[in-house]
């Protein structure tokens, strides 16, 4: 297994089984057997803000428009997203107590 990929599977254990995640599309098939999973970048939104976020580092590796993911991704600091983990190609977020919907 090439490094790059056991240090993303291991930043993805951070986040706890039951947690509610939004995943980017490659990352999310990694998590559903444990987490709800929402697609990224379509939440976190006004109306839904699970506590993780489990994004890829090169948007434009989905089927969603890069402009559409760096866009979502520079607000999330706005929404209340903090990084807590980076490695692998990947960034955990997550939401800052108080913040969530």
């Amino acid at each position: 297994m090439p490094a790059s990929v056991h240090t993303a599977t291991s930043l993805l254990t951070m986040i706890p089984n039951g947690a509610g995640v939004a995943a980017s599309n490659q990352l999310a098939p990694q998590l559903t057997s444990r987490c709800r999973v929402f697609l990224f970048p379509g939440e976190p939104s006004a109306r839904l803000r699970p506590e993780w976020l489990a994004i890829t580092d090169s948007p434009g590796t989905s089927p969603i428009p890069s402009w559409y993911e760096r866009s979502a991704i520079a607000a999330l600091p706005t929404m209340g997203f903090t990084p807590v983990a980076r490695g692998g190609g990947i960034t955990i977020y997550r939401l800052r107590a108080g913040r969530q919907t």
